[in-house]
């Protein structure tokens, strides 16, 4: 009888040892982001999609106002952008940290506080009492 030849070893699947892109690249897809909303305005074009829930609930998820924020700071309004969503405002000005803080705060427990924040401010901006009105989309 004659043996099966044998298999080679197959190589390792490739696995990027980063995660995160480098901070040039993060910056270059952030700068291009803000220059389409600079250009394609939400409010004009239907280009962008609506927010489900607030479609189907009536309710404000955490981003919805967002857009609106983040076309405003790309026209060099912070404070108008602030008044329509601060969740965008906060975590690109995370974002444009330097990397290795970035990473700490996505790592482990940070992140689960990031992530209850989030949900906390989703639950507050639907409040119908004052200050959390403040929190909705004018």
């Amino acid at each position: 009888m004659s043996e099966p030849p044998p298999v080679p070893d197959s190589p390792a699947p490739h696995r990027p040892k980063n995660f995160f892109p480098s901070g040039r690249t993060l910056f270059l897809w952030l700068l291009t982001a803000l220059l389409l909303l600079l250009h394609f305005f939400p409010s004009l074009l239907r280009l962008y999609p609506g927010c489900p829930l607030h479609r189907l609930t009536g309710l404000l998820c955490p981003g919805c106002g967002g857009l609106r924020a983040l076309q405003l700071l790309s026209q060099g309004h912070p404070l108008k952008a602030l008044r329509f969503n601060l969740l965008p405002v906060i975590i690109l000005a995370f974002l444009l940290a330097p990397p290795p803080y970035v990473r700490q705060l996505l790592s482990g427990r940070y992140f689960g506080i990031a992530i209850l924040c989030i949900l906390l401010y989703g639950i507050l901006r639907n409040l119908p009492w004052a200050p959390f009105v403040l929190l909705a989309p004018p």
